[in-house]
């Protein structure tokens, strides 16, 4: 590939992920004042300021741009864990819980929506940091989804109640839970 070649996908790119962006943000804009099922697509692609064919080159549908956002801030939480370093079980709940009371309207919207937070997504980014995680009690798959099933109830009473307590509080009683 030659370097103009190069600067043209690096160029469409960028154009493609700024509309995918302009999507995604048009719908969570939606659904701050209307339910999913009452949303079209025409609507998000005219609040995008996009035509539905581009939609369309993006996603098959509303679910899968909530899908594919809650992904986008699964591999953010994964940066965020990384970049505080210490990957103890009890620092990386901390983390967990401080990413997620900044995002917790995205996890209101879904709630909502009657969509629940997906464990595969959680058990994915998990299984990326799992390595160092104190998991000695059970095996691979078992622990993950353990974790993740747990991370995920947790997480949703917790949203439920406003964020009340702090992620340290959060994480401290994980930890109890499972006996760390």
């Amino acid at each position: 590939m030659n370097e103009l070649s190069e600067i043209m996908v690096k160029g469409s790119n960028r154009a493609s992920q700024r509309s995918r962006r302009r999507i995604v943000d048009a719908l969570l804009n939606l659904l701050e004042v209307s339910s999913l099922s009452k949303i079209s697509i025409r609507e998000i692609a005219d609040k995008a300021d996009l035509v539905r064919r581009t939609f369309y080159s993006h996603f098959s549908s509303k679910e899968e741009v909530l899908r594919s956002h809650f992904e986008s801030l699964c591999v953010q939480l994964i940066e965020h864990i990384m970049d505080a370093g210490n990957l103890t079980l009890g620092s990386v709940t901390q983390q967990f819980f401080s990413f997620w009371r900044d995002h917790a309207g995205f996890l209101r919207i879904l709630k909502k929506n009657g969509l629940a937070v997906p464990n595969e997504a959680l058990e994915d980014l998990i299984r990326s940091i799992g390595i160092a995680l104190p998991m000695d009690r059970m095996e691979g798959a078992y622990a993950r989804a353990f974790l993740a099933g747990g991370l995920v109830n947790i997480l949703e009473i917790w949203v439920d109640r406003n964020c009340k307590e702090s992620p340290e509080a959060m994480s401290d009683e994980l930890l109890s839970l499972v006996g760390f």
